[in-house]
């Protein structure tokens, strides 16, 4: 509705007031704070006589037209006028049917004459008395709030702080201050994918040494409020108990997510805590409060909220509120449900421990020209219209005000949610949000003439606008119009491998964009919005399919993005409503009003394209100072140059993506860049006419669009704009926004200072995490050296190498030179050298560990060669440290005579941190557990690092480079090292192991305290039996397996061809997974854990056209004890048309490799308490 309608429907508000046209006279009731309800409530003030005049109360005046009405006198018209004074509310003014007016002439509670009145859900205290220093204290036994769990303290009407660690610092714009977790319980990735990083843990973390103190008491009366893993997941949890001695806090339930090192949190509710002005707390046993206000206690009213809500409407047609201020409640401010055409218009909401309105159900029902501020979760949450018959509710959040949100349930609560069918936000001026401002769910609704900005302050993956709702049924909805700027995003840099050079970096802007369609979104239109100060990207549309992006200006950021195949559970989970619709019949009705659901077929490679879609007729401007500073932050990445647009997915996914007709300029120094990955290959970097040539933006023009101003935001056309003649449709810029209205509670609006005051700002903060900063590098680390392996060498006995190493570096290819080596050193040893890599599906030491017994251990080596540091790069240090403290103990436990060496393999990812003479995150890992238990070190980087520095060595050229070079390549792609790099290793290897067989003396290695109890040493491999199998099995030998031999880790595979085979077994341990060889014929697996449904697995990526090794997950963060699992072969053919693709591409596709299901099961590995055998 623009401006013009929405006047129109004011005016027929106002007449309706009005009167005119009604037989019966219009009723008016009087409320004022000085009335009686015993009185009349006829008269606006008492009578002279003092014996007539307004109610006292709210409840009496709903009351008495209650009584007019049934007695059908009210007719249906009415207006209850609030006097001036504040309205203290105990509990909610509950309105129903009884209550009920009409759309046409709504019974009205109103303020009279714009007076200023407030309904208040909190009762003031008093009776406070010094405690210590500045704290006051309240006795409040005896009063009403003796039993009142109360969680708001206002003071001067501004809301207080409940005493917390860190306290808050209110000129941060990301809300801080914070504490971190400083470590959690470690858990090994259970697959390859980076997000398999985050750990189970979810109700105990370790706490840096200055959060729990000797003088916290009451333990489980504190909260801790913390983002669990990601900064969009936000939990406030009870304390359960703490551990001085070990830094340890338990808490009360678990977290939405795992706990990760570096999560942000603050402990809240400790008297301990209340240490600084404005803050407080609450002895619920005692009923004391404590208090230490800004400024003299006397100096201002002290309340508590004590009303949940302060009105709800339930079937209560045709009810406004207007021109009220309603605050301090524990809830929602008011809460319309089933109602048809009420409003909230005109009013003040603030601190609310909730919603400031929510609209549940009913139709025609708003929120309209409201001040919405200082509420605990968000502005104006909608919820109308029935998605089963796709009837629409029409509610509507119209021309608010809505600033300084979510101040307890911080993410997900927006400025307006929308959701259900057929609602409405327009002209709401939205900004200072932890998290999105605009939140979108359900079916055609419209989202028009917004201002958006300064969201996600503290919070990010994300946008000003976020949609995601899985489910492809949920469509239609159209955003237009609307205006974004300085849409940021605070949090990790990395939430899945936080852990850098031993801190955890935050920074904003970051990984959030302006509109964000996520996994997947489908059937939208984003047209004619306007975006600036965006800076990570200003439109997302991840996964999503039917999508068109049209019409839109773009300014200063990278402009679109499209992602999609990342998350084919996703996709199933979203077509899978599509098959509810059908089974319960409402599917025409949906198909009536989407025709292209018909195209969503059976076909799982069409559950995640993002095709067909659009992104046409768009406007993206660079100019040359805008933005200069995200060019500079991504000038690797970026080519120098200025990164317009990303798409990611398959060839069929884009070849039906439409780009065309869009307007694009930038400085003619500034080169603009354009990322393509076509899956399965890897990303390119385009041009422009690289990217033409893939037959897209065909009609686009590089052309200045001829903006008004756009150093002012000015984003008009000039009337020669060469974007007229592609079709660019100017954007009504005088609709959009707030507009001046007889509703509205303000005007002109005056912004609420907040973040925008600090400019185009920019944040990095770090966590350095004490005992984890980065490691010096060393070529060298003796330690206790290799006495024992040194000792048999010397007597000429015979000795077993071993070279236990992971495959994205030289895949122990450096061994037999090695070898070679050392038996000329000692040539009456007898030597045996085991060489021990692995490749295919797994990379690093996360699954690996659990394979040293039976690969490595049990031919009781003399020497143990670690070497998985360059595989281990995307692992959180935590992991890789449980991980490698893991190895080293097992080795010992195994035999304690065997000496243990770390190498540390080069990636070309680690020189930044060479160069600075610091070990890389995953090395610095490693160094910690060596340093532990005296296990020497050779530093393969450093050295390679200080030649590339000398002009000795190529770190990374391709193959026509390396040609033409005359300096040995060390890598051609990244991973595999050449030829020459090999050489390189083995040399710095055998310098490395002259110097550490001279050091150390014979002796058995003890076993010390680990640095973390809950390391990996419990990780085994057990072998399958045909006791454990039903169905159809057959054992073969590993080496018979297509195009590989797998015979260095098991010992026979079981496979099987027919679904329903099941594989049972029993363990005792806290995880298990099922290591494997998965290829083109791999199947669907449903798993189960002592008779729980754990869901279907799958493993299938780009190169699964052959034959590799794998990880099976079957369960995770189980209890300690003994479990049963079972995995059951599925008839459901998974979706192999990526690895089809990249057979095809590699000239060795076969249809019949791809035909039917199968499982290859080599053995079970299982997590075990440390200590069992």
């Amino acid at each position: 509705m623009n401006p013009m309608c929405m006047r129109v429907f004011t005016a027929a508000i106002i007449v309706a007031l009005s009167g005119a046209g009604h037989a019966l006279a219009a009723i008016n009731v009087y409320v004022s704070t000085t009335g009686k309800d015993g009185w009349s409530g006829n008269l606006p003030a008492a009578d002279k006589d003092g014996r007539d005049g307004p109610f006292a109360t709210l409840v009496r005046a709903r009351d008495e037209l209650r009584r007019l009405k049934a007695a059908g006198k009210l007719g249906d018209r009415a207006t209850v006028n609030l006097r001036t004074g504040t309205y203290r509310l105990t509990a909610a003014l509950a309105l129903s049917s009884e209550d009920a007016g009409s759309p046409q002439a709504p019974i009205v509670w109103r303020s009279y004459a714009n007076e200023k009145v407030i309904l208040t859900g909190a009762l003031p205290v008093s009776g406070f008395q010094p405690w210590k220093g500045r704290i006051v204290v309240a006795d409040l036994k005896g009063t009403p709030l003796e039993k009142v769990a109360f969680r708001q303290l206002f003071f001067c009407g501004q809301r207080q702080v409940m005493a917390r660690y860190p306290n808050v610092d209110p000129a941060d714009p990301h809300f801080g201050q914070w504490a971190y977790v400083l470590a959690a319980d470690p858990a090994a990735p259970t697959n390859q994918s980076v997000s398999d990083n985050i750990p189970h843990v979810k109700d105990h973390f370790t706490a840096t040494s200055d959060v729990i103190k000797p003088t916290w008491e009451k333990i489980t009366q504190a909260e801790v409020a913390i983002h669990p893993a990601y900064g969009w997941a936000w939990n406030i949890v009870p304390v359960k108990s703490v551990d001085k001695e070990n830094d340890t806090i338990l808490l009360g339930r678990p977290v939405s997510y795992g706990l990760m090192i570096g999560d942000r949190y603050f402990v809240q509710n400790l008297l301990a805590e209340l240490d600084a002005p404005g803050e407080w707390y609450l002895d619920r046993d005692e009923a004391k409060l404590y208090f230490w206000p800004p400024t003299d206690v006397a100096s201002g009213e002290v309340s508590v909220s004590v009303a949940e809500s302060l009105v709800v409407a339930d079937g209560a047609d045709g009810v406004t509120l207007r021109g009220l201020t309603l605050e301090n409640c524990g809830g929602n401010a008011v809460t319309l449900k089933n109602c048809e055409g009420s409003l909230v218009a005109g009013c003040t909401l603030r601190n609310t421990g909730l919603w400031g309105v929510s609209i549940v159900g009913g139709h025609n029902t708003g929120a309209a020209g409201n001040d919405i501020y200082a509420t605990g979760a968000g502005g104006v949450s909608i919820n109308s219209g029935d998605r089963k018959t796709l009837t629409r509710g029409d509610g509507y959040a119209d021309n608010n005000y809505i600033h300084h949100i979510a101040a307890f349930q911080r993410t997900y609560n927006t400025g307006v949610n929308l959701s259900g069918v057929g609602n409405r936000a327009s002209h709401n001026l939205i900004h200072d949000c932890y998290h999105q401002a605009l939140l979108v769910g359900g079916n055609d609704h419209v989202v028009e003439y917004n201002v958006v900005h300064h969201t996600n302050l503290g919070s990010e993956d994300t946008g000003g606008l976020y949609m995601s709702s899985r489910d492809f049924t949920q469509r239609g909805t159209v955003i237009r119009h609307n205006v974004f700027h300085h849409v940021g995003g605070f949090g990790k840099s990395n939430s899945w491998n936080p852990v850098h050079n031993g801190q955890v970096e935050f920074h904003y802007p970051g990984f959030t964009w302006g509109i964000y369609l996520d996994a997947p979104e489908v059937g939208c239109t984003v047209f004619g919005n306007v975006l600036y100060s965006v800076p990570v990207c200003g439109l997302f549309n991840h996964e999503g399919r039917d999508n068109r992006w049209e019409n839109n200006i773009i300014v200063d950021c990278p402009a679109f993005r499209v992602s999609c195949g990342n998350y084919p559970d996703l996709d199933k989970q979203s077509y899978a409503y599509l098959q509810t619709l059908r089974e319960k019949g409402s599917y025409a009705t949906y198909l009536q009003r989407y025709p292209e659901l018909a195209t969503y077929t059976d076909d799982p490679a069409t559950h995640h394209t993002c095709a067909p879609g659009r992104f046409a007729g768009n406007l993206v401007y660079y100019s040359a100072d805008g933005g200069r500073w995200l060019r500079e932050r991504n000038k690797a990445a970026w080519a120098g140059g200025q990164l317009v647009w990303t798409f990611s997915g398959s060839q069929p996914a884009f070849a039906g993506f439409e780009f065309d007709r869009n307007c694009v300029y930038a400085p003619p120094d500034l080169p603009l860049k354009f990322s393509l990955t076509l899956r399965p290959g890897a990303a390119r970097l385009l041009d422009w006419d690289q990217w033409r040539e893939q037959g897209k933006d065909e009609h686009s023009l590089l052309a200045d669009p001829k903006f008004v101003d756009p150093a002012k935001h000015d984003y008009r056309l000039q009337p020669d704009s060469p974007a007229l003649k592609l079709g660019f449709q100017p954007i009504p810029f005088d609709k959009i926004g707030p507009y001046q209205d007889p509703l509205r509670a303000s005007w002109p609006i005056s912004e609420a200072p907040g973040a925008a005051a600090l400019g185009d700002f920019t944040t990095q903060r770090f966590f350095k995490l004490p005992g984890h900063e980065p490691v010096p590098a060393v070529e060298f680390q003796p330690r206790q050296g290799l006495g024992n392996v040194a000792a048999k060498l010397k007597a000429g006995q015979g000795v077993t190498v071993a070279v236990f190493a992971g495959g994205s570096h030289a895949q122990g290819q450096w061994t037999a030179a090695v070898g070679k080596w050392l038996q000329a050193q000692y040539p009456a040893a007898k030597l045996t050298v085991l060489n021990s890599p692995i490749h295919g599906g797994f990379r690093g030491s996360g699954l690996s560990v659990f394979r040293l017994g039976h690969d490595v251990l049990s031919h009781r080596p003399d020497l143990l060669i670690v070497d998985f540091a360059a595989d281990d790069f995307e692992s959180s240090e935590e992991s890789v440290q449980a991980n490698a403290e893991g190895m080293v103990r097992q080795a010992w436990k195994a035999d304690p005579n065997t000496d243990v060496l770390f190498v540390y393999a080069f990636r070309p990812e680690y020189e930044a941190d060479y160069v600075r003479g610091l070990c890389p995150s995953a090395v610095s890992a490693y160094e910690r557990v060596a340093a532990r238990y005296g296990v020497p070190a050779v530093n393969l980087g450093r050295r390679l690092t200080q030649m590339a520095r000398e002009g000795k060595l190529t770190i990374k050229a391709d193959a026509e480079s390396q040609a033409k070079s005359d300096r040995p390549v060390f890598t051609k792609d990244g991973v595999y090292v050449t030829p020459a790099g090999v050489q390189l290793y083995a040399s710095i290897i055998q310098e490395g192991l002259s110097k550490l067989l001279a050091e150390g003396s014979r002796q058995p290695h003890a076993l010390s305290k680990p640095l973390n109890a809950r390391n990996m040493e419990g990780a085994v491999q057990k072998p399958i039996t045909r006791q454990m199998l039903s169905g159809d099995w057959q054992e073969v030998v590993p080496a018979q397996v297509v195009g590989s031999d797998f015979s260095n880790h098991f010992d026979g595979l079981w496979v099987t061809r027919t679904p329903g085979a099941k594989l049972t077994f029993q363990f005792t341990g806290t995880r298990a997974w099922i290591f494997h060889v998965f290829g083109p014929q791999t199947g669907r697996v449903k798993v189960t854990v002592d008779g729980v449904d754990k869901g279907e697995r799958q493993q299938v990526d780009p190169w699964s056209y052959y034959y590799r090794l794998g990880s099976l997950e079957i369960a995770t963060n189980l209890p300690p004890g003994e479990h049963t699992a079972t995995t059951e072969l599925l008839s459901t053919v998974p979706d192999r048309s990526v690895p089809i693709e990249a057979a095809k591409e590699a000239n060795r596709y076969k249809p019949a490799d791809f035909e039917g299901v199968a499982l290859h099961l080599g053995a079970i590995c299982v997590l075990e308490e440390p200590g069992r055998s």
